[in-house]
């Protein structure tokens, strides 16, 4: 394995990250990359601690088969820790961190999301993909990182449900899902 798939961010502890969910797991973060190369250049959004861990595997992908991935990391005390790291990892051209907010964000990409990477808090999942769905394409793929409870959660979202093909949970308590055509 490349040895950049297998580097972490080392201060997701320190920075407050859950653990449990901050992780990541090697067939997760395999299973990302593979499908970054199978389906070509993507335009991938990152947010939430937990979906920092899944940054630098994406990039790497990205970097073997273009396209672009943006980190929304708005704590002032994790973005410039994870740049340094896309920086020393040589990714920058294929990853950027940005300190605003998700729905700012979401605002100004220039770009439709061909992949969501969230790992943030279950309170904020439901809303953070509501507003995020305009953006995703048909065909598009989340990946909800962690257990947070999501899949109870999904009977309240039921036109949510309806336009993914969903499915929970992956080994590490992920859930991914594909936007219906």
């Amino acid at each position: 394995m490349p040895e950049a798939l297998s580097t972490r961010f080392a201060h997701d502890d320190a920075a407050g990250a859950d653990t449990a969910a901050g992780r990541s797991s090697e067939a997760t973060d395999m299973l990302l990359r593979q499908l970054v190369l199978a389906t070509g250049p993507l335009h991938v959004l990152v947010y939430g601690p937990a979906g920092m861990s899944r940054l630098m595997p994406v990039a790497v992908a990205l970097r073997d088969s273009g396209g672009r991935v943006v980190a929304c990391e708005p704590d002032a005390r994790r973005a410039p820790a994870i740049a340094a790291a896309i920086e020393e990892a040589g990714l920058s051209r294929y990853a950027e961190v940005s300190r605003k907010g998700i729905r700012q964000v979401l605002r100004e990409l220039p770009w439709p999301i061909d992949l969501l990477v969230l790992g943030c808090p279950g309170e904020e999942l439901l809303p953070v993909l509501r507003a995020a769905e305009p953006r995703l394409p048909p065909a598009s793929v989340i990946l909800i990182c962690g257990d947070h409870g999501f899949g109870e959660q999904l009977a309240e979202a039921s036109p949510l449900v309806d336009s993914y093909v969903w499915s929970l949970p992956l080994r590490d308590g992920s859930v991914l899902a594909v936007r219906k055509f």
